[in-house]
């Protein structure tokens, strides 16, 4: 959708998104800011990567799913590990996230390269919280 728009520094997403697919807001180098309605329940695979996304970020009141699967992973047995995964890859400057209770999975790699990140907020539905084994979520 937006992916790889080299300009756009926000974003406003109206109330009748419930769902952001894979990718949607990844390598756009200008992103500070997205506004998601609290309608959103579901976002893709990366839906942020690379994204320069700023300060804090509130994941939507409604939001209870990463989805997606990479391709790479399909065939895999092991393939649902996969789901959702590197949401917040490669977000330099984002600092803070906070998911609201309804969620219960964080996929694999969900902050990789988001060096400047101090603190994720889970609630207290969160039953998975999938970081690389070694090193933690590394970044």
């Amino acid at each position: 959708m937006f992916h790889s728009k080299p300009t756009v520094e926000t974003i406003y997403l109206p109330d009748t998104i419930e769902e952001i697919g894979d990718l949607c807001f990844a390598q756009m180098p200008a992103l500070k800011k997205v506004y998601m309605s609290d309608q959103v329940k579901t976002v893709g695979r990366g839906f942020l990567a690379e994204a320069t996304i700023e300060g804090d970020f509130y994941m939507p009141e409604e939001f209870v799913e990463f989805t997606g699967i990479p391709a790479s992973a399909e065939s895999k047995p092991d393939a649902p590990q996969y789901t959702g995964i590197q949401a917040f890859y490669g977000c330099k400057n984002l600092e803070k996230v906070v998911f609201s209770e309804g969620i219960k999975k964080v996929p694999m790699g969900a902050f990789y390269g988001s060096t400047k990140l101090k603190k994720v907020i889970l609630p207290t539905t969160i039953d998975e919280f999938n970081a690389y084994e070694n090193k933690g979520m590394r970044g």
